[in-house]
């Protein structure tokens, strides 16, 4: 009876050895794995009609789809970047003072791709009608 007791517990040993070298090894491995990338990034540039950068302008990016919005606003070189966008299909509305607000075409996001949309801004002055506004 103690030699089948005896046998019994280094089985038992031999098992909970392996199961917690197994689990050490399936830990190991999981943290060496890459990340994978579900999102993706919409940049551009915003500039006037002579090329120069319109800072601070408000970006909307519009999910065309789901009618979600993302606001953003460019930097002083006209620059913007929206990341963690949902891959889908969007619109960019460009904004700024003494600007006409431009609208993209859709513009498709990818996962882990950065979509490029700039935009020309027209002043307001260049739109007046025949009464002279804007």
């Amino acid at each position: 009876m103690l030699k089948n007791m005896t046998a019994r517990s280094a089985w038992t040993s031999r098992w909970a050895f392996s199961a917690v070298c197994a689990l050490l090894l399936v830990c190991t491995l999981a943290s060496q794995a890459p990340a994978q990338a579900v999102y993706g990034s919409m940049n551009g540039t915003a500039t006037d009609p002579s090329g120069a950068a319109v800072a601070y302008a408000i970006v909307t990016i519009s999910n065309v789809g789901k009618g979600t919005k993302e606001t953003a606003h460019t930097n002083e070189s006209g620059n913007y970047l929206v990341q963690h966008l949902i891959p889908d299909t969007y619109k960019v509305r460009v904004e700024a003072p003494g600007f006409t607000p431009v609208e993209s075409k859709e513009i498709q996001v990818s996962v882990d791709y950065v979509s490029e949309a700039g935009y020309p801004a027209e002043s307001r002055a260049e739109h007046r009608d025949d009464r002279g506004y804007c």
